[in-house]
């Protein structure tokens, strides 16, 4: 139980934050280094799905966490998707991002893994056709 990360595919272009049960802010901060060191030891561009389908109740003290991980974020981070989750998710993170000045964590809400990797697949569809770049994954 806490936040394990995983890979969504063999090329590590889709990372995962997986949050099963109860999980801490040392947790959060641990996976936001972890992560950190894993993205920008890559050259490509990666999207972030973060499972909340199994999460316990979220800690206190995640506001500046939030602002913490937006500041922190790879500049390799593609696209952030948030999957499950109730509706108090989405309303305490556009609070936080109202107090966050910059530091503002972007992400689009689904309720299911499918919807998460249509959208990816969406995103790097654009992509792949604003740059005319063939290098950009468009399927998983």
């Amino acid at each position: 139980m806490g936040i394990r990360i995983e890979w969504g595919d063999a090329g590590k272009t889709i990372i995962h934050h997986v949050y099963d049960g109860n999980w801490t802010i040392e947790d959060y901060y641990n996976l936001i280094s972890e992560h950190h060191k894993l993205l920008t030891a890559l050259d490509h561009g990666v999207a972030v799905v973060n499972d909340l389908r199994l999460s316990g109740a979220i800690p206190a003290g995640i506001g500046a966490a939030v602002k913490y991980a937006a500041r922190k974020a790879p500049a390799n981070e593609e696209i952030k998707i948030l999957v499950g989750g109730d509706r108090s998710i989405k309303t305490l993170i556009d609070l936080i991002n109202m107090t966050a000045g910059a530091d503002v964590t972007e992400l689009i809400y689904v309720a299911t893994m499918e919807e998460a990797y249509a959208i990816i697949r969406e995103n790097r569809a654009r992509l792949k056709a604003a740059h005319n770049n063939p290098d950009v994954p468009v399927t998983e």
